[in-house]
């Protein structure tokens, strides 16, 4: 048999957790970093497996991948260019309700 759902249990969640993770080790410059995008890449693992993020709701920018220095041409959507980032604050904050968890 089906249940009737009301439109307002529709629209009701629970609280939400959602989070953005930037690592920039920027390849390209005389004295880029070495630690910052995995460090990001270790930040998202930790919230998902340790404080209940849902992978959907991590979003990971990075100029490169972890381990790497450039060979791995990272996608131009998972670039932490100003564009991208700003494009994932809005995505991060747009549907955020009383009692969400938000992680920058």
């Amino acid at each position: 048999s089906l249940r009737r759902i009301s439109a307002c249990s529709l629209s009701s969640r629970g609280p939400m957790k959602k989070a953005l993770c930037v690592g920039c080790n920027y390849p390209s410059k005389a004295f880029g970093l070495n630690g910052a995008v995995n460090d990001a890449f270790l930040i998202a693992d930790a919230l998902q497996k340790q404080h209940g993020f849902e992978l959907d709701n991590v979003c990971l920018l990075h100029d490169v991948y972890p381990g790497q220095k450039k060979t791995m041409k990272v996608d131009q959507t998972k670039m932490p260019t100003r564009k991208n980032i700003l494009a994932a604050l809005d995505w991060l904050v747009r549907s955020a309700k009383n009692g969400d968890v938000i992680f920058f």
